[in-house]
């Protein structure tokens, strides 16, 4: 009985020796006061109009938020160089734009590719020029790295520092009708046989 009365007097204690006791969490919003009636009646009343409102945009928004956080900013893809109006100022900047951070990435994936070659490599005691035979346990990530280089030099290479989209696209269209003409890259002219 006297640890009953003990325990108790504690409780009344604890919250009349100095620590208050937990506010309520509505108590800061315009003044709020639990003990209230006329407040606890407002509240009743706000959180009737507030609820479905916001069943409805917890049942919205949820399916559309990102479940994996992303450490880096997504830019969302806008039209390219070659969908834009010529006197459209705004698209053909958005393009260079993303022009910009597609190669920046572009030579991202170049440097990860030959870090993963060179990681191979030291792994397995400095044999890098061992890697041009199949059974090498790098030759694999050798041929990745030339085949994402040839494709890097296709795409930007021969250009300037500050090409920009439009070059790019020039570039594209030029390659095109070599290719019409002459046959694939690297292959050489081909001589058209004259026509007596």
């Amino acid at each position: 009985m006297v640890s009953s009365s003990s325990s108790s007097s504690e409780t009344e204690g604890s919250s009349l020796s100095g620590t208050p006791p937990k506010p309520h969490p509505m108590s800061t919003l315009l003044g709020y006061n639990p003990e209230s009636v006329l407040d606890r009646v407002a509240y009743r009343a706000f959180s009737i109009f507030l609820g479905p409102a916001k069943f409805i945009a917890d049942l919205t928004d949820k399916p559309q938020r990102e479940q994996y956080p992303w450490y880096h900013r997504r830019f969302q893809r806008v039209p390219t160089i070659d969908e834009c109006y010529t006197d459209d100022n705004v698209c053909r900047f958005e393009a260079n734009q993303q022009f910009i951070r597609d190669r920046q990435v572009d030579r991202a994936i170049l440097n990860i590719l030959q870090n993963r070659f060179w990681n191979c490599c030291s792994h397995n005691m400095g044999k890098e020029f061992a890697a041009a035979d199949p059974r090498s346990p790098c030759y694999q990530l050798k041929q990745d790295h030339a085949t994402a280089t040839t494709n890097y030099y296709i795409k930007y290479g021969d250009t300037s520092v500050q090409a920009k989209a439009e070059d790019m696209l020039m570039k594209q269209k030029h390659r095109m009708m070599w290719e019409r003409r002459h046959g694939p890259v690297g292959s050489g002219k081909r001589v058209v046989a004259e026509q007596e």
